[in-house]
């Protein structure tokens, strides 16, 4: 999976089965903590088998892989994310005039042309 920096992520803790009375608390970690941040832990409601957590990343400039794990009762899981650089800006939108010149011996010539990008 992948996130652009800056934006944040949604992150699922699976049980293999439901969590029992009172509910299970499960750590959670990043290895790479200047790329992405999780809460230490995420609580798994009783009766539920999964728990959403909020994974926070920063800017980046270059693809960046971050491992987030999630431990509970000695059993260690573990995912990658990558967080991405934004994308290089686009030609802003709007309309464009282009001139096209050339010159041949004592002969020039010109071609003017429109160009709308939306």
């Amino acid at each position: 999976m992948s996130v652009t920096g800056g934006n944040s992520s949604t992150g699922t803790v699976a049980l293999g089965g439901y969590a029992p009375s009172g509910g299970i608390t499960v750590s959670l970690a990043s290895n790479n903590t200047s790329a992405a941040t999780v809460p230490a832990n995420v609580t798994v409601a009783a009766g539920a088998s999964t728990a959403t957590f909020t994974v926070s990343t920063s800017a980046v400039t270059a693809s960046t892989p971050v491992t987030i794990s999630a431990s509970y009762a000695g059993v260690t899981k573990t995912a990658l994310l990558t967080v991405t650089p934004p994308p290089a800006p686009g030609t802003p939108a709007g309309t464009y005039t282009l001139t096209v010149t050339g010159t041949s011996g004592n002969v020039s010539h010109a071609t003017t042309f429109q160009m709308t990008v939306n």
